[in-house]
């Protein structure tokens, strides 16, 4: 299963899509046998208006149904963890600004005059959700800090608010997409508030039920609901570890990390010009480099994936920059290569 990718059009036959085709972006779930892609998009590609056209590309990359994680824009949650130890009457600024930078992203989808793409009614319908976050948000903030739940209520708001935005880009290529959040998806989770993990027995029922027949869907990343209806977080970097329980309680074809490079490397691209892509791993090494502290995987994401059979993709936003492959099969030979790997510094 080695993935030497030489161009655009080999990678695109990699993932399972068609030839690059700009006129195909639109699918349907007429086919019972479709299964889903679920693609996890994070900070590489949510800062700002300006990475609008690469969320557009990528989206239009996957032909068949899909399921779009996200996380909170670039910056947004760390963001929220300090206003969440702030007294009420020093963010309104903060939620002015949050406002600003989610409007103007999901503005950048607009299409330009004469162009297909969202209308003014669905970006005002976008601008009327993200008012009603961000006041639900002014409200949880005013609440008194020994509420037991008010600091992973607002952590999890930023995965809520970017939802909002990538589903005005699924819009704009001609795919509205529902957004979905946990809640009503059925994601449980157990454990303790800012580290649980999911239920995936529980969940996947529920989950089967509310994606199978949808051709694209948006789910804010981060977090899943305790039986209680309390939403308790699934760490940093989680929003990797919702799209992974995803993909396995949907069996799906594949879980698609979207990362700032084009893959694992065996060491920091950014700080080694030797640094080499690895192109195929096995599940097992893959989560010995996670346990190990490789930033790029979620410590616990890689187990359900494995459990279910799902590959695990790990790609650049251009698909030309390449990915790594998680399978059954390995490309390091051994659970001690994999263990030499960890062990170098600052895995990407």
């Amino acid at each position: 299963m080695s993935l030497e990718v030489r161009s655009v059009d080999a990678a695109r036959t990699a993932l399972g899509m068609e030839p690059n085709n700009p006129s195909n972006t639109t699918s349907s779930r007429k086919d019972g046998n479709m299964r889903h892609t679920i693609v996890k998009l994070g900070g590489s590609v949510l800062r700002g208006p300006s990475d609008a056209p690469a969320v557009k590309s990528i989206l239009k990359e996957y032909q068949g149904p899909l399921v779009v994680v996200v996380s909170a824009l670039k910056g947004v949650t760390d963001e929220l963890v300090a206003a969440s130890k702030l007294p009420a009457s020093r963010n309104e600024a903060f939620i002015g600004k949050l406002r600003a930078r989610h409007r103007e992203f999901a503005a950048a989808f607009a299409a330009p005059d004469g162009a297909a793409g969202p209308s003014a009614a669905q970006i005002g319908a976008a601008f009327i959700r993200l008012d009603e976050l961000l006041e639900e948000l002014a409200g949880l903030l005013s609440c008194p800090a020994s509420r037991s739940d008010r600091s992973v209520r607002v952590i999890s708001m930023g995965e809520r608010l970017s939802a909002v935005c990538v589903a005005v880009a699924a819009a704009s290529i001609g795919r509205p997409a529902p957004v979905i959040e946990p809640g009503k998806l059925g994601l449980r989770a157990t454990g303790s508030d800012h580290d649980a993990r999911a239920d995936i027995e529980a969940s996947a029922p529920a989950i089967r039920s509310a994606l199978e027949e949808l051709d694209l869907a948006v789910v804010p990343g981060f977090y899943g609901l305790a039986r209680d209806g309390r939403p308790m977080l699934f760490g940093r970097g989680g929003s990797d570890y919702s799209a992974a329980v995803i993909a396995a309680c949907l069996r799906a074809r594949s879980c698609d990390l979207v990362k700032d490079v084009g893959g694992i490397f065996d060491d920091d691209p950014e700080r080694s010009a030797s640094a080499r892509p690895i192109p195929e791993l096995g599940y097992g090494e893959a989560a010995s480099l996670a346990a190990a502290g490789a930033k790029v995987l979620h410590p616990d994401c890689v187990s359900p994936l494995a459990a279910a059979s799902v590959p695990l993709r790990v790609r650049g936003a251009s698909l030309a920059a390449g990915m790594t492959v998680v399978g059954r099969r390995g490309g390091i030979g051994s659970a001690g290569g994999a263990a030499a790997l960890a062990g170098e510094a600052g895995m990407a």
